[in-house]
């Protein structure tokens, strides 16, 4: 009984941090635009494949600017959908939203650019946005005096998923790193089958990963309740100045805990130096240069 209340102590101590990681792993696969780079090389080749070389083909980047079209609308409504609903019912709608939209992706893929732009990119963008808001306002519930340490940590699922993502784009499509072969008007392309036909299945696992990590971070995430260890925040007294007429000059006063008014000092400059004058009427010479 006692390690299992040692251990049950110890987590309740931890928890913060199990939430950081849940909101870690929830932005994981929202990064989208952090690899999309190294996806794009990919697309576009897949294209040029199934295309006469004299065909003008869509730009892949137009998928780019379709999600953050999307993305920084969906923001919007994920801050009024989850004051109103919750984050963790958010982020699930969210997770549903965007996965399926990668899943989608599998098939647009083999049907046009359009289709992919709207999926992956219009589509995609939504279920990140969605995904973006709830997490932050969460952690900092849980560390209001270290707000920047946990935002921070939270943004590195964010951004540091590149790295992760852009090597599982390479090992999956290109495990043995070969070169693009195919010289083009502006860029070289993949005409290995064996590479082209494992670009729409990259999909699918992208998919799957999504839905894999996005449930982990909702278990992990969730907002303190009774009982639970947060960072306490010291609020420090402020008082309140005010102005009051006296001979028709406004005199800043300050008002103390019992409502008495406490008459502030004026400052004349001279040509001597600085003195500063009480309500009274009384000279206190100060130092001068």
């Amino acid at each position: 009984m006692a390690l299992h209340k040692a251990l049950a102590d110890k987590f309740r101590s931890w928890r913060r941090y199990f939430v950081i990681a849940g909101g870690i792993l929830i932005y994981l696969p929202i990064g989208v635009p952090w690899y999309f780079g190294n996806l794009a090389t990919y697309i576009n080749s897949y294209y040029h494949s199934r295309v006469p070389s004299e065909t003008d083909l869509v730009d892949p980047q137009w998928i780019f600017s379709a999600f953050f079209i999307a993305f920084s609308l969906a923001i919007i409504a994920s801050g009024y959908i989850s004051n109103r609903y919750g984050p963790r019912p958010t982020i699930i709608a969210a997770l549903f939203v965007h996965s399926g939209a990668t899943f989608l992706s599998f098939y647009a893929i083999q049907h046009s650019m359009t289709a992919l732009i709207l999926t992956f990119g219009a589509v995609g963008g939504v279920g990140a946005g969605l995904a973006y808001g709830p997490p932050l306002p969460v952690v900092i519930k849980w560390m209001p005096r270290r707000v920047g340490l946990a935002s921070g940590a939270l943004m590195t699922g964010f951004g540091g998923g590149a790295i992760f993502y852009n090597e599982l784009v390479t090992f999956f499509i290109n495990p043995d790193n070969i070169r693009p072969d195919v010289k083009g008007s502006r860029t070289t392309y993949f005409s290995q089958p064996e590479l082209l036909a494992r670009i729409p299945e990259l999909f699918l696992a992208l998919g799957v990963l999504t839905v894999v990590l996005q449930i982990s971070g909702v278990l992990l995430l969730r907002e303190p309740k009774e009982g639970d260890e947060i960072e306490e925040v010291e609020l420090q007294e402020v008082k309140p100045i005010v102005l009051s007429q006296q001979n028709g000059d406004s005199t800043p006063q300050q008002t103390n805990k019992a409502g008495v008014v406490n008459q502030g000092l004026t400052a004349d400059v001279t040509s001597q130096g600085l003195t500063t004058t009480d309500s009274a009427g009384d000279n206190n010479p100060s130092t001068g240069t």
